[in-house]
């Protein structure tokens, strides 16, 4: 079994979550929202034919943990998670187009399927991974577009925001140690 382990707490080392999404606001008019958090871990598992572990390939970002341009925003974003729902949870189911063995250097682009949970709502969600590995590490980026309808999830209401877009991107950037045992 082989992981990819994704850690918030590696000093030094970090992987970054991220969601765009578009507004029009009363003042500056049509932006792109964006929201960055380190809180993020997780790890995914790989089985000797390069499989997906799926009961052990789970990463999870605390979604009070975003933070924009704007206060009045993550502070919505706080309010409307930290109850109930205070994570959002991917847990990845397949895997296409990577190489496998998982090469020591170099780069490599494929996608990873999997359930993402947020506020109790799940939709299977693919995202586009582009990877450069090194010697007992992997870097790059995830990204994957996802609407509000899907996840059952109202839009920000809030006085400066006149309207808000359908679709959210979200963007892993990925800095994780690959583990062999």
């Amino acid at each position: 079994i082989l992981s990819a382990a994704f850690d918030a707490g590696r000093v030094g080392d970090a992987t970054i979550a991220r969601y765009r999404v578009g507004e029009d606001l009363r003042i500056q008019g049509q932006i792109v929202a964006v929201g960055e958090t380190s809180d993020v871990s997780g790890a995914i598992v790989f089985n000797k034919d390069g499989g997906i572990v799926s009961d052990a390939s789970m990463l999870t970002v605390n979604m009070t943990g975003f933070v924009s341009d704007e206060d009045r925003r993550d502070n919505w974003v706080r309010r409307r998670f930290q109850a109930q729902f205070p994570t959002a949870e991917l847990t990845v189911t397949s895997v296409e187009g990577m190489p496998w063995p998982l090469p020591e250097t170099g780069a490599a682009t494929f996608t990873l399927t999997g359930d993402m949970s947020i506020e109790g709502a799940t939709s299977e969600v693919t995202w586009n991974v582009n990877a450069l590995f090194a010697p007992g590490a992997v870097t790059g980026q995830a990204q994957t577009v996802i609407t509000f309808d899907q996840f059952e999830m109202d839009k920000p209401s809030l006085p400066f925001i006149i309207s808000v877009e359908d679709e959210i991107t979200l963007e892993i950037d990925i800095d994780a140690a690959v583990e062999q045992p």
